[in-house]
């Protein structure tokens, strides 16, 4: 009994031995120079932090993934870590956890993200995914040790290879209501169902806009910038404006008379566009939320009754797409109504 325990015990050593010895073969230094926060005098010291071992590993990839906004750098960033278990290693380290905070840009020129993505993508036989498309994806690489141009040295992934778990499952898959459908898996044959599910009234005055508005959404003309995207959104809402000139002297006359008012009136040849911003920028909960606000905007146009004056929906997706960059973190609203409290420019209208 006695030599069991001396037994054990020297194993124990021997593995933590190992294990500082792997910690040092593994470990490196960089030179950290700063200036002292109270005068002139620069601080030399060594930063110390140690590389992934060297070998194969496998990866799990669920949640590998999360965004955020940073409010003290004003930005998206984006932290990307995924547990690694080494699969063949002569030593006692059995995994390792990789986690890196990038930029937006950083993330989209990253070769180790793009290989993961391309490769997920060729996999499961989609051009677009989401978070959820990575559950139960796995992949294996190698870690290697290299060194950059200044001589330092780094570790990286490489020869990514991604497959998925597969688990028989004996339930029917859900079918899901077209509302709570991913904006990539609409088409065409979704059309009678969104107007019927969001009792949109087509034959209305202006039903026909309604209807080609629920279609462009169906056909995905509508770009993702405007409405799916954190630091993007829709730049205004626009109307077409003509108007009988022995009725009416100018645009103004007939922005006068609107309870919302218009930030922007454009001003082609024999008509007129006005463009109602929102006073807050906001990000929408969804695809759906952005569909109800178009429709709703043009349920206001047409209670809008003015003689001499044709005011009509303007199908801004056949036009060069014109989305904004939101440069701060904004809110996520849901239920947004065309109003004046929303919509409505208070200053005068910029021409």
């Amino acid at each position: 009994m006695m030599n069991k325990k001396i037994v054990e015990k020297d194993r124990l050593k021997e593995i933590l031995r190992r294990i500082e010895e792997i910690h040092k073969q593994n470990s490196i230094e960089k030179l950290n120079i700063n200036l002292d926060a109270c005068g002139s005098n620069i601080i030399f010291s060594k930063k110390t932090s140690t590389l992934f071992q060297e070998g194969k590993v496998e990866i799990q990839l669920d949640l590998w993934i999360q965004g955020r906004y940073n409010k003290i750098k004003n930005q998206l960033e984006y932290n990307v870590s995924f547990p690694m278990k080494y699969l063949s290693s002569e030593t006692v380290i059995a995994g390792a956890f990789y986690d890196k905070i990038y930029s937006s840009k950083e993330l989209e020129s990253d070769l180790l993200i793009n290989e993961i993505v391309d490769k997920t993508m060729k996999l499961l036989n989609k051009k677009e995914l989401d978070l959820s498309d990575f559950n139960g994806v796995r992949a294996t690489a190698e870690v290697i040790h290299c060194k950059d141009e200044h001589g330092n040295k780094y570790s990286k992934l490489i020869n990514i290879d991604v497959y998925k778990n597969e688990y028989k499952s004996y339930s029917e898959p859900i079918k899901k209501n077209v509302l709570e459908k991913k904006y990539s898996e609409l088409d065409e044959s979704d059309e009678d169902e969104i107007i019927k599910e969001l009792n949109i009234n087509i034959n209305s005055p202006m039903g026909a806009s309604k209807k080609s508005i629920v279609n462009s959404f169906c056909n995905k003309y509508i770009w993702e910038e405007y409405f799916m995207y954190r630091g993007y959104s829709f730049a205004c809402i626009e109307a077409n404006v003509e108007y009988d000139y022995s009725k009416i002297d100018t645009i103004e006359d007939v922005i006068e008379m609107l309870d919302i008012k218009p930030k922007y009136v454009e001003c082609p040849p024999d008509y007129y566009i006005m463009q109602f911003c929102p006073n807050e920028r906001f990000h929408f909960k969804n695809w759906v939320e952005y569909l109800k606000l178009l429709i709703n905007f043009v349920d206001y146009l047409e209670t809008i009754s003015i003689d001499g004056v044709d005011i009509s929906f303007r199908e801004f997706w056949h036009d060069t797409p014109e989305f904004i960059e939101i440069d701060k973190e904004a809110k996520v609203l849901e239920n947004i109504k065309f109003d004046k409290e929303n919509f409505s420019f208070n200053g005068s209208t910029h021409f």
